[in-house]
């Protein structure tokens, strides 16, 4: 065991300096940022030779361009790891076989950082060891050390080891030992998300991919909350996964705000939805109510009718007060201010953060600081339908593009995806409600009612769509009078 006091980083970098397998640490445009002794030794450069040098130009000429190609396939995360064997060009001009394996090092939001690369001596004299089982010797002071829950599996997904905070969350040990299950067991996980998330876990022990999956898991005391579980493959010089290396963060707090945020649209969506039928209902009251009049001012009618069409007007009355309730409470639930329609935009973009995160999407902000005269929680909910509707849109690794600018006097949103467009025919009913292109998955009452907003706030919003195989997605453009105008004209 390592001496006590040691901070995690101080442990690691003691284990990496000791071993006998050459390790590197490039930065996310391939050049050595890190060597450790062993790695200087094959590669017979010294570290600080080594140090911000390219490290595919360590390879042999012939297969230089390889090299590069596959590393950049790496750490463009095009591919979940490297390996090869080459030959290296050692600084004396001799040459040496070696087996690189490499892997991509991920921060909590899934973004990659750097890449580990170990490099193995193939030469007869060399005998290898495994780099990464040494480094884990001293994995247990820097696994407390993190604030998450932290768990360690074997290449099949049986517990070997879990930290305090998995633990004090769990009130239990981990449940080790043969015939175990992942994650200390699968009883944890509740009883609608268990099928869930243990096929995702299941199918990135098959693919030898991290996974991400969010589930219910269940105290010590009995309470389940939301957490979000991540697992890395952890590579061993010969290329094969040996370990399991995953997090668990409890997000409850954050799943609770998310499902306020939805509720609150619904019911946005929902007042909207009341607020036109009670309009609608309001002209045929009316017509009802005059011929209610007439009748009673009929000479002939008799008494009995007469007390029959008092009651109904009454009932009338009733039915119209309760619509005038339903239009004014629709009418004077907000009073629109200045609004910096960039500033709302990136709000909502914050909240999409982390989905944008894992599904690896690329964003593309031109954004000037504008005003708009508005209605900050309404601009809120069309801008974040039309940034889900992008997100649902699209596959992995695409770009969503999002700009804000004047155009004399207006001001434009314009939020785009890379997916696959939509139909031509189904653009002309976008924006009608209850018309949907989600299948199963949507209402057909989100676009309706951004569409409402927009022209609520003297705006339009158009949409363009194509799915040429070179060229395809869907971008949506809002148009509002600038703030300053619509004072002007009001």
């Amino acid at each position: 065991m390592a001496a006590r006091g040691l901070s995690p980083d101080t442990l690691l970098r003691e284990v990496i300096e000791t071993v006998s397998v050459g390790i590197a640490v490039l930065d996310l445009k391939g050049r050595i940022r890190y060597a450790n002794p062993a790695y200087c030794e094959v590669s017979g450069y010294s570290a600080a030779t080594l140090h911000d040098r390219a490290f595919a130009s360590l390879a042999h000429p012939d297969e230089q361009s390889d090299v590069e190609s596959q590393l950049y396939s790496l750490l463009h995360a095009e591919k979940v790891r490297l390996r090869l064997q080459v030959r290296i060009l050692r600084e004396d001009g001799s040459t040496r076989w070696v087996r690189v394996s490499s892997s991509l090092l991920r921060d909590e939001l899934a973004d990659p950082q750097a890449a580990i690369v170990v490099v193995e001596d193939l030469t007869p004299q060399h005998v290898p060891e495994d780099a990464l089982n040494e480094i884990r010797a001293g994995q247990a002071q820097w696994m407390e050390a993190i604030p998450q829950m932290a768990w360690m599996t074997g290449a099949a997904g049986e517990p070997e080891y879990v930290n305090e905070r998995w633990r004090s969350f769990t009130g239990r040990e981990m449940n080790a030992g043969p015939g175990s299950e992942p994650l200390g067991g699968a009883d944890l996980i509740h009883p609608e998300d268990r099928e869930r998330t243990a096929a995702m876990f299941i199918n990135a022990l098959r693919t030898e991919r991290p996974y991400e999956v969010e589930h219910r898991m269940r105290r010590g005391d009995g309470s389940y909350r939301w957490v979000l579980a991540r697992a890395q493959p952890l590579i061993d010089t010969m290329g094969k996964v040996a370990h399991w290396f995953g997090t668990s963060t409890d997000i409850d707090d954050r799943k609770a705000q998310e499902n306020l945020l939805l509720r609150a649209e619904k019911l946005a969506a929902a007042g909207r939805l009341a607020a036109t039928v009670a309009h609608e209902i309001n002209n045929p009251l009316e017509a009802v109510g005059n011929l209610i009049y007439l009748a009673l001012h009929e000479p002939e009618l008799p008494p009995i009718s007469r007390g029959y069409l008092r009651m109904a007007n009454e009932e009338l009355r009733r039915v119209g007060h309760i619509v005038s309730q339903t239009l004014g409470f629709y009418r004077e639930s907000s009073t629109p201010q200045p609004v910096d329609l960039s500033a709302l935009v990136n709000d909502v973009l914050t909240l999409y953060q982390r989905k944008l995160d894992a599904r690896q999407i690329r964003v593309t902000r031109n954004m000037e600081t504008v005003i708009v005269e508005g209605v900050a929680g309404e601009l809120r909910q069309v801008a974040a339908n039309l940034l889900s509707n992008a997100l649902d849109a699209m596959e992995p690794y695409g770009v969503l593009g999002v700009e804000v600018r004047l155009q004399r006097e207006q001001v434009r949103l314009s939020i785009s995806d890379t997916g696959h467009g939509i139909a031509t025919p189904l653009l002309e009913h976008i924006f009608e409600p209850f018309f949907t292109t989600k299948k199963d998955a949507g209402t057909g009452l989100g676009l309706w009612v951004v569409k409402g907003i927009v022209e609520k706030h003297r705006g339009q919003l158009n949409v363009m769509s194509s799915q040429k195989e070179e060229d395809h997605g869907t971008a949506f453009v809002m148009t509002l009078p600038r703030g300053d105008v619509m004072r002007k004209t009001a």
